[in-house]
């Protein structure tokens, strides 16, 4: 009877989990390509705002080199078979394309600034100041791209300016003498090396557009995450042979965790979610929705890390946020 009864149970879940999931499906069907893009979008920024917080946990316990050499294992690994999936090809003349190389190095710097960096300030504050970079962009876009500078750009820039100085300064011009300091500014720097790299991508994929056909992102991604894990393993080697026991570090729960959530989830499945959904909506919504990464950061990091925001950063961030607003 208990078998019976066992087995019953278990059909039973069974036939539950097959109900939700069809009709899960049914409705994914039904819904529009656009809102789907828009979910791609809003899931890309939650992972994005969640890795500032998932840094900043590891950097506790982590060399920063041997977290983002290791992130960038797994990234190159398990994004190999969505590039099967979305039917990978050329991927050979990207890796000696010269420029892909250089951009992957300028990535590569980028990272070691903010993994650096935040070892010295929370997870809040650097989802803020790296996203300045939209801002950057703007003006970038407008001396190398050709794309119009308007009001709002030049409005955005002042009010950036500002609320980064607000952040820096926290009340006290003292601040601007500590390790926090030094924290926040080394995040800025990795937020202006990919305002940067995002500027030469679009230059390298309307380049090899016009030469080639359309560029697939995700094989440009992959190959500029193949480079910056190459580069990345050149402070690795060194802090490795003066101190073993960093390397070894990797081989905790914790440690593993965070490498396996920030290569997966992170990087591959936020960039492929990235990439889907800019087919199906506008840059400029896209820039809007991935404002939300901001939220993610400061929210989690309150609940996970206990970081609690200042009234200077909070005006600091607003202003920050508006700033990226009119120029997305």
């Amino acid at each position: 009877m208990l078998i019976y009864n066992t087995v019953g149970v278990f059909e039973g879940l069974v036939l539950f989990v097959v109900s939700v999931e069809s009709g899960f499906v049914r409705r994914w069907v039904e819904v529009s390509d656009l809102r789907r893009g828009q979910i791609f979008v809003f899931l890309t920024s939650m992972a994005w705002g969640s890795s500032f917080v998932v840094i900043r946990w590891g950097v506790d316990f982590l060399n920063p080199f041997v977290y983002l050499f290791f992130r960038f294992v797994v990234a190159s690994v398990v994004t190999l078979p969505f590039l099967r999936w979305v039917g990978a090809g050329g991927l050979r003349e990207l890796f000696f394309d010269r420029r892909v190389v250089f951009v992957g190095l300028i990535n590569t710097l980028a990272f070691f600034c903010e993994f650096v960096g935040m070892e010295y300030t929370t997870a809040g504050i650097s989802a803020l100041l790296t996203n300045v970079n939209v801002v950057i962009i703007a003006f970038l876009a407008y001396f190398f791209l050709g794309e119009d500078m308007g009001r709002k750009k030049i409005v955005a820039l002042a009010l950036s300016v500002l609320g980064v100085f607000l952040i820096a300064v926290n009340g006290d011009l003292a601040n601007l003498q500590g390790g926090e300091f030094l924290g926040n500014f080394l995040i800025l720097v990795s937020g202006a090396l990919w305002a940067i790299y995002i500027v030469l991508m679009k230059v390298i994929v309307d380049n090899k557009s016009h030469r080639h056909g359309e560029v697939n992102s995700m094989n440009l991604t992959y190959a500029v995450t193949l480079m910056t894990m190459i580069f990345s393993l050149f402070p690795v080697l060194i802090y490795g042979f003066e101190d073993f026991s960093l390397i070894s570090q990797v081989a905790t729960v914790p440690a593993l965790m965070g490498i396996l959530y920030m290569g997966f989830v992170c990087t591959t499945l936020a960039y492929f979610l990235y990439f889907e959904g800019l087919k199906r909506v506008s840059a400029s919504v896209s820039g809007l929705y991935l404002l939300l990464q901001i939220i993610f950061a400061v929210g989690l990091g309150f609940l996970l890390l206990g970081e609690v925001p200042t009234i200077h950063t909070l005006i600091g961030g607003a202003l920050i946020g508006v700033s990226i607003y009119l120029v997305s």
